[in-house]
């Protein structure tokens, strides 16, 4: 006779959407989506970002792991082929982290130069994230103020900069000379075998009184040499104070350049101090002075006393003649 056997009673409960396994909030519903692990890692990542957080590795269809990462702008830079020189000097401004396509504007000293080529124009980089924009233009560094330069380049919005050092055309050597001491001043740039027609120390003309370097000095005049350089000697003109001024000269085929020299007043004694007012014959006195002007490191002569001489300050001697005597310091 058949037997009949009974099955255990099958159960059923009902699950509430907002408990467990699936839970509340935004982790349950998540959990009753089915989302590909790749697009959720990235979601993930982009939050993490948004809020502070570090990127989420990444796992593709493959394992293979990879990052999410926020792309930043390139910082514009520039570079020049040379950062010294003289009026005149090619120089070529090498730029990046710029906007693809866009014109480039150039200035020396703040003030715009002509570039090769003209327009100046960025192109398309490979930066990330926008700015990617690279360029390559020369300019003619023109007449500024000698020592350093500021050389800007921008494209309207991002702008990069960096320093030329502009030489001197016209340089005085020694760099400082007392009134009335020879100085030497040297030229270039200036035209080939032409005149200086005006050689002047702050508005003070100056007279060559000898030249080398294959520059000629005749009557006071000045001509340059088969390069457009000269070397000439100069006497130092007297001048109302002690001072930097400049030095400036032109040539007949319209140059000027100029450059700079201090000039001191002459030096010039004070007053003569003796170490005691008088001194028995055979006794010792040492004089002091004090000195003005010039650019210092005197020499002294000093007269007027037997037993006295030589050319340093204080002066310690020995006088010989007895009476009542005057001494007498000088500066030659």
């Amino acid at each position: 006779m058949p037997r009949l056997t009974q099955r255990p009673e099958s159960t059923c409960r009902s699950v509430d959407p907002g408990s467990q396994p699936f839970g509340r909030g935004p982790a349950g519903f998540l959990r009753r989506l089915r989302v590909h692990p790749v697009l959720l890692a990235v979601v993930a990542s982009l939050l993490l970002a948004g809020f502070g957080g570090s990127p989420a590795t990444l796992s593709g269809s493959t394992g293979a792991p990879g990052h999410a990462a926020l792309l930043h702008p390139l910082a514009a830079t520039i570079s020049l082929s040379s950062t010294n020189g003289k009026p005149g000097t090619t120089v070529k401004v090498t730029g990046s982290g710029f906007a693809s396509g866009a014109t480039i504007t150039i200035t020396f000293d703040g003030v715009q130069v002509t570039t090769s080529p003209d327009p100046c124009v960025a192109t398309s980089g490979t930066g990330k994230g926008g700015g990617g924009g690279t360029f390559s233009c020369s300019f003619q560094v023109p007449k500024g103020s000698a020592g350093p330069n500021t050389v800007s380049a921008t494209d309207g919005s991002s702008a990069a900069t960096a320093t030329f050092n502009e030489k001197d055309l016209v340089s005085a050597s020694p760099r400082s000379v007392d009134v009335g001491q020879n100085g030497t001043a040297a030229g270039a740039g200036f035209g080939d075998d032409v005149s200086i027609t005006a050689f002047t120390l702050d508005g003070i003309a100056l007279n060559c009184t000898a030249a080398s370097a294959g520059s000629s000095c005749t009557s006071g005049a000045t001509t340059t040499n088969a390069t457009g350089g000269f070397n000439i000697t100069f006497v130092a003109p007297s001048v109302s104070a002690s001072a930097t001024y400049p030095i400036l000269a032109n040539d007949s085929s319209g140059n000027d350049w100029s450059g700079n020299v201090t000039v001191y007043l002459d030096p010039s004694v004070g007053s003569i101090t003796p170490s005691t007012p008088s001194v028995d014959l055979g006794g010792e006195v040492t004089f002091s002075a004090t000195a003005a002007n010039g650019s210092g490191g005197y020499t002294f002569v000093w007269s007027g006393l037997p037993g006295c001489s030589g050319g340093s300050d204080p002066l310690a001697c020995t006088p010989s003649v007895p009476g009542a005597t005057a001494i007498i310091q000088a500066l030659p």
